[in-house]
C-alpha cells in the first residue's frame, strides 16, 4: 500500500514541502486569531492551504497538533523578527551610539498601541497551555528558543565591547522580553502613558547595560 510519506516525497519538492507547511499553519493561525481554537477544523483549513486533509494529518499528526504549531507561531513570530533585527545590527555596528540610537528606534515599534494586539497574542497563547502540558511544552521551548536568540545577541554586544560585560546575558535577555511583553499592562491601562514616556523609561534601562562613554 503506498503511504503518505511515500505520496508526499514523490510529489513535492523540498521547497513545496515547506511552503505546503507553512500555508496549513498560516490557515491555522488566522482561524485561531478569527475563533479561537474551536474555530480549527481540519477541512477548511486544507481547503484555505490548498492541501489534502491527509498532509494535515501527515505534517501535524492530527487536528491537536496542528493547533500546537499554530499556537506556537502566533508567540513567537513578532518577537523574533524584533530579535533577528537587533541581531544583525549587533554584527554590524562598532560604534555604541549608532547601537543606542537602533535600539531607541526599535524601542518605539515595539511600545505603540499598533503592537498591542500582537502582545494579547502572546499572553493568550500562554493562558491557553497552562492547563494543557503538551501545549504548554511547545510554548515553553519556543520561548526558550527566543531567549537563548536574544542572549546571543547580547554576547555579540559583549564581545564587541558594546554591552556591559559585568551583566549576565541570560538574565538581560529575560528581562528584556519580560518588558517586551508585559506591555500589554499598559495596553489596558485606562491612563496609558503616552508612547514616548514608556519608550524614555525603557531607554534609561538600556543605558544601563550599554557601553557608553
Amino acid at each position: 500500500m503506498t503511504t503518505m510519506r511515500h505520496v508526499k516525497e514523490n510529489t513535492l519538492s523540498d521547497d513545496q514541502d515547506q511552503s505546503a507547511r507553512q500555508r496549513i499553519v498560516e490557515a491555522a493561525v488566522r482561524a485561531i486569531d478569527e475563533g479561537g481554537e474551536a474555530a480549527v477544523r481540519i477541512s477548511t483549513v486544507a481547503r484555505e492551504a490548498g492541501v489534502t486533509q491527509g498532509m494535515i494529518s501527515y505534517y501535524f499528526g492530527g487536528r491537536e497538533g496542528l493547533i500546537q504549531e499554530a499556537q506556537m507561531l502566533r508567540f513567537s513570530s513578532v518577537v523574533n523578527d524584533d530579535i533577528k533585527a537587533l541581531e544583525k545590527k549587533a554584527r554590524e555596528t562598532t560604534n555604541v551610539q549608532d547601537l543606542r540610537e537602533f535600539i531607541a528606534l526599535v524601542t518605539r515599534q515595539i511600545v505603540t498601541i499598533d503592537r498591542a494586539s500582537g502582545r494579547a497574542t502572546r499572553l493568550m497563547a500562554i493562558g491557553a497551555a497552562l492547563p494543557r502540558p503538551d501545549l504548554l511544552d511547545v510554548i515553553a521551548d519556543a520561548q526558550s528558543t527566543l531567549v537563548d536568540e536574544l542572549e546571543k545577541v547580547i554576547l555579540i554586544g559583549q564581545a564587541r565591547d558594546l554591552v556591559r560585560k559585568d551583566r549576565d546575558p541570560r538574565a538581560l535577555a529575560v528581562l528584556i522580553m519580560s518588558y517586551n511583553t508585559g506591555l500589554v499592562v499598559a495596553d489596558i491601562d485606562r491612563q496609558r502613558p503616552s508612547d514616548a514616556h514608556l519608550a524614555e523609561v525603557i531607554d534609561g534601562f538600556v543605558d544601563s547595560f550599554l557601553r557608553l562613554p
